[in-house]
């Protein structure tokens, strides 16, 4: 007999109840950001409360709304590392650029400007990614990441993107370690406010433990102002009740009240 359910770290349940509130959340933050708001996330919860299957609902409305989503579902600490914080975000910007280029069936072409710098060609015509090298001791992470992130932005615009929104889970995995000299994720969170300031409509959604508010908040002090937090709880009675009869009514099995 096929289980009618689906368990699993992440997987999404044959029936998603009681979470309408936060889905309608997030799509009126994207309306926000369309009339010319700052908007930011973190999606905060104990573990086994559905924050990942909430995080895969948000990259469905962000293409929805013409929203490049760009998601990670894992960090360690060992992205605690500048570089190899870097390595992922280049990998992830990368991988987001090679789909642009498919879409538009444009040819990749690779033209090099100096050991810093290699544009490559992406998308539309003219329109380049750029992956400078990290030069830890020549400029500051953060400025880095900005600069990085400015000079890909045309890339999403010119295919008709409203924004960018990095949705990055188990992000309380992330803090920074002042005691080797590491400040990820104050610069990362800095790279983004700057450059919303600047107009570049890059957006967060950080996903994790109740920790990672905790974390945020003493990376950057401003960033109380920056995020919209929304808690992930445990469902109430009624919406636990459909989470589990639903799915039954195409199984082969059935439960009684009393059992559920």
């Amino acid at each position: 007999m096929r289980n009618p359910f689906n368990p699993g770290s992440g997987s999404r349940p044959p029936f998603l109840a009681g979470r309408d509130k936060e889905l309608t959340i997030f799509r009126k933050l994207l309306t926000s950001i369309c009339d010319g708001k700052n908007e930011n996330v973190m999606l905060v919860g104990r573990r086994g409360t559905g924050k990942t299957v909430l995080l895969d609902e948000f990259n469905k409305i962000c293409h929805e709304k013409k929203f490049f989503p760009i998601k990670r579902s894992q960090f360690s600490p060992k992205y605690n590392d500048p570089s190899k914080f870097y390595e992922a975000l280049k990998y992830d910007m990368m991988s987001a650029a090679s789909s642009l280029s498919v879409r538009k069936t444009i040819k990749h072409k690779l033209r090099i400007a100096g050991t810093a710098l290699k544009p490559k060609s992406f998308g539309v015509p003219g329109v380049f990614y750029y992956e400078p090298t990290y030069m830890h001791k020549t400029i500051p992470f953060e400025n880095h990441l900005e600069e990085y992130l400015s000079n890909n932005w045309e890339l999403f615009k010119k295919n008709g993107y409203r924004g960018v929104m990095f949705l990055l889970d188990e992000f309380h995995l992330i803090m920074d370690e002042s005691k080797k000299g590491f400040y990820v994720l104050g610069d990362f969170i800095g790279a983004i406010n700057e450059l919303q300031k600047k107009g570049f409509p890059y957006y967060l959604v950080l996903v994790g433990l109740p920790k990672l508010s905790l974390n945020v908040k003493n990376a950057r002090s401003y960033s109380e102002r920056m995020f919209r937090t929304i808690t992930v709880d445990s469902l109430s009675y009624d919406d636990a009740f459909l989470a589990i009869s639903k799915p039954l009514n195409d199984a082969q099995c059935r439960f009684s009240k009393e059992l559920i």
